[in-house]
C-alpha cells in the first residue's frame, strides 16, 4: 500500500512524463537545452538568419562595454520593412548578467517561430502580420563575467 504523499507525488510526476516525448518538437529542437556563451549565441543567431532568410533580418545595435555586438534578429514576412499599422513587438532578454534564463527563452522562441513557420497556421499568420525582435542578450559582458554555480553573489549564474 501506497502514501497519500508517494500517489500524490506520482500524480505530479505523470504530466512531466506524459509531455517528455513531445517537449523537444514543442520547444524547438535547433537550440540544445544549455547556456549558450557569447560565441555560441553569434553562431547559432547567424545560423538561423542563414536558413530561414526570408523571415529573418540579424542586424546589431551597438556594441557592449567590452566591444561585444548587442545582436537582434526580426522575425517577419518582410524582416527588414517597417511597415505602416503592423505591429511590432522588442522582446530583450540577459539584461542583467547572471539572468540567462531569458536569453534562453528567447532562442527557443525563435526555433519555434522559424521552424513552424509555414507549418503552423498560428505561427505563420503571427510571423505574417507582426514583426518581433528579439535582443536574446542585452548584457552578454555580465554573462561572461557571471560564475556559474555561484548562488550567493550577484556574480552567480
Amino acid at each position: 500500500m501506497t502514501s497519500k504523499s508517494t500517489t500524490n507525488a506520482r500524480l505530479l510526476l505523470l504530466p512531466m512524463v506524459l509531455w517528455s516525448a513531445w517537449l523537444p518538437g514543442i520547444l524547438g529542437q535547433n537550440v540544445p537545452f544549455e547556456y549558450h556563451d557569447y560565441p555560441q549565441l553569434t553562431e547559432l543567431l547567424q545560423e538561423f538568419h542563414q536558413n530561414y532568410s526570408d523571415i529573418t533580418h540579424l542586424y546589431s545595435i551597438g556594441t557592449s562595454v567590452e566591444g561585444r555586438e548587442l545582436w537582434v534578429i526580426a522575425i517577419s514576412d518582410n524582416p527588414t520593412v517597417h511597415e505602416k499599422g503592423e505591429p511590432e513587438v522588442n522582446l530583450v532578454g540577459n539584461i542583467h548578467g547572471n539572468e540567462v534564463v531569458g536569453k534562453e527563452l528567447l532562442l527557443h522562441l525563435l526555433s519555434h517561430l522559424t521552424g513552424g513557420y509555414g507549418q503552423n497556421g498560428t505561427i505563420s499568420s503571427l510571423v505574417n502580420s507582426t514583426r518581433v525582435h528579439l535582443l536574446p542578450s542585452m548584457n552578454p559582458d555580465g554573462f561572461n563575467n557571471s560564475w556559474v554555480g555561484d548562488c550567493h553573489s550577484v556574480w552567480g549564474r
